[in-house]
């Protein structure tokens, strides 16, 4: 078959950014045709990445955050000539692919029509109580204005899917009730653990020597937004060192709350106990894992997370914000923790300290996140994607 991904930019390696890829490429691995078709593509390119990468010669670029969101929509509408017209299948990944959608169906009248909807643009539905703090005053009602337009026309756009595949039962639900449709399946993002297998132990052993000093080492892969709650690792640090424990944290990501989240943990006292990595290459990734103790997902009502699955991977146990996909990817007590919905800082700090100084719990949760995850691996998503579009 003949398959093409459109995406909107590859500016930074992340969850998203890093599932398309693998998506298309084991869709190569397995022989078929498949393209990924974008309107930028700024990162280093994945050793494993097999599939065929097709840019936009130019596209808007901005600083701003909400300029950045309206510069996404109109860059992918110059992807309309880039995609060939005899395509099978069109897989458009995240929001702001859809906005091409519609017009598909002209360029491509015999193709497949699929919207993989990773999340919902939660900002403007039930996060914006949280993400509207990074606005001011003014801003706040001005978008508060247009969010109502914002929101008609989204649902507008992936109406006009043929099939919309979400990650979970949980995300399933949800998205049928924003969108009214029932054409939805499950397809979630999952990892190579293969990759895990085989990841380089002189990596490892350099990167557990860097951070010899750390009595146990914590892991967050995260993009450095609100959301993430990242800050409330950082207290939780703070809570640690009081009980005259030197635990480290690295944290896996880009963002644009780098400076912000610096300063926190250098008014705290911790900064020498913070490590933002930013991006790090597919060839180190999995080596952090495997030197870490603990990895954490903080997200409120977290749609998805790969970082979960690469847990699991490298046969560690994990703690995670309640609600969303969590039910779904951990089993509380068993394979990791599931905070209370309510938490702080003194909580996060309690929950790990019980954790990191049960080494035999610890490693039973982590054996146990193994068995639990490893349904959710690469070669198993795409056997189930083919066997949907039959």
């Amino acid at each position: 078959m003949k398959i093409v991904n459109l995406y909107a930019a590859f500016d930074t390696m992340h969850g998203a950014t890093k599932w398309a890829m693998s998506f298309a490429s084991e869709l190569a691995n397995q022989g078929h045709d498949s393209k990924i078709v974008c309107s930028r593509f700024k990162i280093e390119r994945p050793y494993w990445l097999q599939a065929e990468i097709v840019c936009a010669k130019r596209s808007l670029t901005t600083g701003n955050r909400l300029l950045r969101v309206v510069a996404n929509y109109l860059n992918v509408l110059s992807l309309f000539w880039l995609v060939d017209k005899d395509s099978d299948v069109l897989v458009f990944h995240t929001e702001a692919s859809t906005a091409l959608l519609p017009l598909m169906r002209l360029r491509c009248p015999k193709a497949k029509i699929i919207y993989y909807c990773y999340q919902p643009p939660r900002e403007v539905y039930d996060l914006w109580p949280l993400v509207q703090r990074d606005f001011s005053p003014l801003v706040r009602v001005l978008l508060s204005a247009v969010l109502p337009v914002y929101r008609m026309l989204d649902r507008f756009l992936v109406r006009q899917a043929d099939l919309v595949l979400v990650w979970s039962d949980e995300y399933e639900e949800y998205i049928k009730e924003i969108y009214g449709i029932d054409c939805v399946e499950q397809l979630p993002a999952c990892v190579d653990f293969g990759v895990f297998a085989r990841h380089d132990l002189k990596i490892e052993r350099r990167l557990a020597d860097r951070y010899k000093s750390a009595e146990k080492v914590l892991l967050m892969n995260a993009t450095l937004t609100r959301k993430k709650r990242v800050d409330l690792l950082v207290k939780a640090l703070v809570e640690m060192k009081e009980r005259d424990r030197n635990i480290h944290a690295l944290v896996i990501g880009e963002g644009e709350l780098k400076e912000e989240l610096l300063a926190l943990a250098n008014s705290l006292g911790v900064a020498d106990r913070l490590h933002l990595l930013g991006y790090v290459s597919q060839q180190e990734l999995p080596c952090f894992y495997f030197i870490a103790d603990l990895l954490f997902y903080l997200e409120p009502d977290g749609a998805w997370s790969l970082s979960i699955i690469e847990a699991a991977a490298a046969k560690l146990p994990v703690i995670v914000a309640p609600g969303g996909s969590m039910p779904t990817l951990v089993r509380d007590g068993i394979t990791g923790v599931v905070l209370p919905e309510y938490v702080d800082e003194k909580i996060v700090a309690s929950e790990s300290l019980k954790l990191l100084d049960d080494e035999i719990s610890s490693k039973e949760m982590g054996e146990a996140n193994y068995q639990h995850l490893e349904q959710y691996s690469l070669e198993n998503a795409i056997g189930r994607f083919l066997r949907l579009l039959e």
